[in-house]
C-alpha cells in the first residue's frame, strides 16, 4: 500500500487557502527495491518536484494534490473519458483559465510500484497514448511531428540499447509507449476544443516553484 506523511491533507488544504489547486510530491524509493524503481522509470513520477512541467505546462500528479471545489467546478472537474492523463488535462485547464497552482511543501505520498512487468507496460502504453492526445487538445498542429520525433528519436538509441540487458528493457519500455502514442493520433477526440499554445518557461502563477526531495516520514493513511 502507498503510504502518506502524518499530515498530508492538513498540508494540502493549507495549501489551498492562498491558492486554487496545490501540488505534492510522489515519492519511489522507500517503498521499492531499486530493480522496480528503474523498471519503471521514466513512466513513473521523479522525485525532486511538486509542480513539475510537461512541454511548459505545470502538471503535478493528480494522485497528490489539492484543488478548491470552485476550480473544479468552474473548469468542470477531470475529462474520464481520456482513461489516463485526465489529471494533466485538468491543470493545464487551470493553468490557462489563468488560476493559480502553487506546490504544497511537505505533502508527500511513498507510492508501492506494481511488479509484475505486464501491468507496467499496460501502463506505458497508456501513457503513450494520452500524451498524444493531450498533444492533441492542446497543440494539434504538432501531435503528428512530435510522434516522428518521438519514433526517430528512440529508434537511433535501440542498436546501441540492444547491447545490455537493461538496455533492452528499455527498447521494450519505448516500444511499448510508442505504440500508445500511434494509437493516440488515431483516437477520436472526446469534447475536443483547441487550447491555445503557451510558451515554456516561469509564470506568475505557478510562482517558478521547482521544490527539491523531501524527506520521508512513515505514516499510513
Amino acid at each position: 500500500d502507498d503510504v502518506v506523511m502524518p499530515d498530508w491533507i492538513t498540508v494540502l488544504a493549507d495549501g489551498l487557502k492562498h491558492s486554487h489547486a496545490v501540488g505534492g510530491l510522489i515519492e519511489l524509493e522507500q517503498l521499492n527495491p531499486p530493480h522496480i524503481v528503474r523498471w519503471h522509470r521514466p513512466a513513473a513520477a521523479e522525485t525532486s518536484w511538486f509542480v513539475p512541467r510537461l512541454w511548459g505546462h505545470p502538471a503535478p500528479m493528480g494522485g497528490c494534490c489539492g484543488i478548491r471545489r470552485e476550480a473544479w467546478c468552474a473548469l468542470g472537474g477531470n475529462k474520464e473519458e481520456l482513461g489516463r492523463g485526465e489529471d494533466t488535462d485538468f491543470f493545464w485547464r487551470l493553468w490557462l483559465a489563468g488560476l493559480t497552482l502553487t506546490e504544497a511543501r511537505g505533502a508527500v505520498i511513498h507510492r508501492q510500484l506494481p511488479s509484475r512487468r505486464r501491468i507496467v507496460l499496460y501502463k506505458r502504453f497508456r501513457a503513450g497514448r494520452a500524451q498524444i492526445l493531450l498533444f492533441r487538445m492542446h497543440h494539434r498542429q504538432l501531435a503528428g511531428k512530435v510522434v516522428l520525433s518521438y519514433t526517430r528519436r528512440r529508434l537511433r538509441l535501440t542498436p546501441k540499447r540492444l547491447r545490455t540487458q537493461q538496455g533492452r528493457r528499455q527498447v521494450v519500455r519505448d516500444l511499448t509507449w510508442l505504440a500508445g502514442c500511434y494509437a493516440g493520433l488515431s483516437v477520436r477526440l472526446p469534447n475536443s476544443r483547441e487550447e491555445p499554445a503557451v510558451a515554456s518557461g516561469g509564470d506568475e502563477r505557478t510562482g517558478g516553484v521547482m521544490a527539491s526531495s523531501a524527506s520521508g516520514a512513515k505514516g499510513r493513511a
